[in-house]
């Protein structure tokens, strides 16, 4: 009964923080939306044709981060009820990689540079695509998060015989050390990310969906230097 109880309070505090982060994390991007639909609305005949496709993509950037906290939050009650279906199928490599990097939100006023590097031997694989989607949209997603203005981020796919790789690599803030080991634990972060906004629950996601692919998931890091991420799946 001791068990179940510390149990049952361990939920309850997940669940406040959970609904804590979630709402705060949605009202940035609604407000984005909001803001920018105003001023479109507001003063039409005053925006360039240039300020207009900014205050587009911002609406686009901030509608796409509320589906990816929407589907990542999908995610993890289904894997926590046992209603993750996993539904691999052929998905050329090529082509998926090139459609997810055209999904990612990018802020206007901070252009990334995206540089994606597929082997020559990559084909195709058996994969689920909805889990990959998941897996790389946050990988790549967390690079530019936390990345400087304007920085560069390697997305490299190798294949072999037995397996695909992926890597997602930046030079942004890094991870400390002491970090590192709880970086996968639901709603967990850096101790080093003074204000970027963020839930904590996109490496869960992402380790959650390797895990199902029956794959592995590794980062090497070093604060100011970068942060690359691994992930290997039977293919």
């Amino acid at each position: 009964m001791r068990r179940q109880l510390e149990r049952q309070q361990e939920l309850s505090q997940l669940q406040l923080r959970f609904f804590s982060l979630v709402s705060h994390e949605f009202r940035t991007p609604l407000s984005t939306i909001l803001a920018s639909v105003q001023l479109l609305q507001l003063c039409p005949d005053k925006f360039s044709p240039d300020k207009k496709l900014r205050n587009l993509q911002r609406i686009e950037g901030a509608t796409q981060r509320l589906r990816q906290m929407l589907d990542n939050i999908l995610t993890i009650n289904r894997a926590e009820t046992g209603q993750l279906d996993f539904q691999p199928t052929q998905v050329e490599l090529e082509k998926f990689c090139q459609d997810i990097l055209a999904d990612i939100p990018l802020n206007p006023d901070h252009q990334h540079v995206l540089n994606c590097v597929i082997n020559a031997d990559c084909g195709s694989a058996c994969l689920d695509k909805n889990m990959l989607r998941s897996i790389l949209s946050n990988l790549l997603t967390n690079a530019i998060k936390y990345s400087p203005q304007g920085g560069t981020i390697d997305f490299r796919i190798n294949c072999t015989a037995t397996e695909v790789i992926f890597q997602v690599c930046d030079r942004g803030i890094g991870i400390p050390v002491d970090d590192i080991p709880h970086i996968f634990k639901a709603f967990h972060r850096g101790t080093n990310i003074d204000s970027i906004p963020g839930s904590g629950l996109g490496l869960t996601v992402a380790q959650t969906c390797v895990s199902v692919h029956g794959g592995n998931i590794s980062v090497t890091s070093e604060p100011e230097v970068g942060t690359t991420f691994t992930v290997t799946i039977p293919g």
